[in-house]
């Protein structure tokens, strides 16, 4: 098995423990190397972090990138882009994580990372999906794209309320199928 690289290692550590509860020190430690390695590479913290804010970018950049370019004619476009975001934050949850810390307020003084990173994934789909829905279609494209950013991380989360009791979780199939399905209906509501 491949050796982790100290960003691989940054980046779960800043999801794990956030920005303000992760050093360079606790990096270097994890990934076998010495603070002064990282620290000749990254600089500070803040440059460690902002390099693992871009990896998680980068990943989800060419994500969307591929899910638009192969986009199918009208709502089910939207459909496919919103089960590839699903699937991608599935099988990365360090990425995920790492916004949802993000959400949470923490690193709260580093400024403009919406900007830079949230802002141009939301134009890169809007672009290429607005055209796709339905005539006469009133829906705010970036707004719906936020739903679904919502629904799927608080699906990813915190699963759904099982029938009965207990919770069930998006690593079961029928219960990722079934949100799936709930997502969709969402969508083709809002947009249609």
């Amino acid at each position: 098995m491949e050796e982790p690289s100290v960003l691989q290692v940054a980046i779960r550590l800043f999801a794990e423990l956030g920005y303000d509860g992760t050093t360079r020190q606790l990096v270097a430690d994890a990934a076998g190397v010495g603070v002064q390695e990282v620290a000749d590479v990254w600089g500070d913290k803040r440059g460690l972090y902002l390099a693992a804010m871009r990896g998680a970018f980068e990943a989800e950049q060419a994500m969307l990138k591929e899910a638009v370019e192969n986009c199918p004619p009208g709502l089910q476009c939207l459909h496919e882009v919103a089960d590839t975001y699903l699937d991608f934050h599935a099988d990365h949850p360090y990425i995920r994580a790492l916004w949802m810390q993000r959400w949470m307020r923490d690193a709260a003084d580093i400024g403009g990372l919406e900007d830079s990173f949230t802002r141009p994934l939301l134009r890169l789909v809007t672009r290429n999906v607005a055209d796709r829905l339905p005539p006469g279609s009133q829906v705010d494209v970036p707004y719906l794209l936020s739903m679904v950013i919502w629904c799927v991380h608080g699906f990813l989360a915190s699963g759904v309320l099982a029938h009965g009791h207990g919770l069930r979780y998006a690593d079961d199939p029928r219960t990722r199928q079934e949100f799936r399905a709930q997502l969709h209906l969402l969508i083709d509501r809002m947009a249609g």
